[in-house]
């Protein structure tokens, strides 16, 4: 049980790790069919599967397994001729990536925001709206799905909470300036996603600001403006289903993350 309440405390620290399992032993094996193993990418573990090189080789695979963010199932043979150890037997070995899944900052807690965030607890990802005006922008009920960080300047935000690249950011803060503002914040951090609320145009004119600013145009090819899958979306409601879509899509289509 003690391995299942580390993976636990794992994800809630939002750590990444892989779990080895064996699931099929025949012969004379150090472990046994259920025997369990948390390995971090530095190569450091949790547990044990039998130790000597039939671990090491484990240790490796599952380092190249949280690289490639994709499962392996694998046998390792442990006799002497050609295999990893003097046992005799043979093992089957699940390894299976663990990586958190994102959070979603949003920028403003306008319409669009708070239906953004109602769909972030909807399908269980932590949502964070972060606003520079009066908290009264937000409802009770609002508050309730999830976190609302009040600033006064961006410069604060690090402060009052840690955010890391694998983080998604939508900027919709009702005012150019200060999407502006925050463009330049989710750049300069190197976000995993960065959506802007807004037309063609709009994107076209923040552009040409970034760029006379210095930042390059594949800094700014990483903006999603307008933001959301095109589907015709009309009114806040539809608009935050458009990108809650698009953020779907990226965490499972394009990054492949396994829960």
């Amino acid at each position: 049980m003690e391995i299942f309440k580390e993976i636990v405390r794992l994800k809630e620290e939002k750590r990444v790790f892989c779990l080895a399992t064996i699931v099929k032993a025949s012969g004379s094996t150090p472990r046994k069919e259920g025997t369990r193993m948390i390995v971090f990418g530095d190569g450091t573990s949790i547990g044990t599967i039998g130790g000597g090189l039939l671990e090491r080789e484990v240790i490796k695979d599952s380092k190249k397994v949280l690289k490639e963010r994709a499962p392996l199932l694998k046998e390792y043979r442990l006799n002497q001729k050609g295999g990893l150890m003097a046992c005799g037997g043979r093992v089957k070995i699940f390894l299976e990536p663990f990586y958190p899944l994102p959070r979603v900052f949003i920028f403003g807690a306008g319409h669009v925001g708070r239906a953004v965030l109602e769909l972030c607890s909807f399908c269980s990802l932590e949502g964070i709206v972060v606003d520079f005006h009066n908290k009264d922008l937000m409802s009770e009920d609002t508050d309730k799905k999830g976190r609302f960080i009040q600033i006064l300047n961006l410069d604060d935000l690090g402060s009052k909470v840690h955010m890391d690249s694998s983080d998604f950011v939508i900027v919709a803060t009702g005012s150019h300036e200060e999407d502006l503002k925050c463009v330049r914040y989710a750049l300069k951090k190197e976000f995993e996603y960065i959506g802007l609320l807004g037309s063609s145009k709009k994107f076209s004119q923040v552009s040409k600001r970034l760029l006379d600013e210095g930042f390059t145009r594949g800094q700014i090819e990483k903006i999603r403006c307008p933001v959301g899958l095109s589907i015709g979306a009309n009114g806040p409601n539809e608009i935050a289903i458009s990108i809650f879509a698009q953020i779907i899509e990226e965490i499972r289509l394009k990054r492949a993350l396994t829960r």
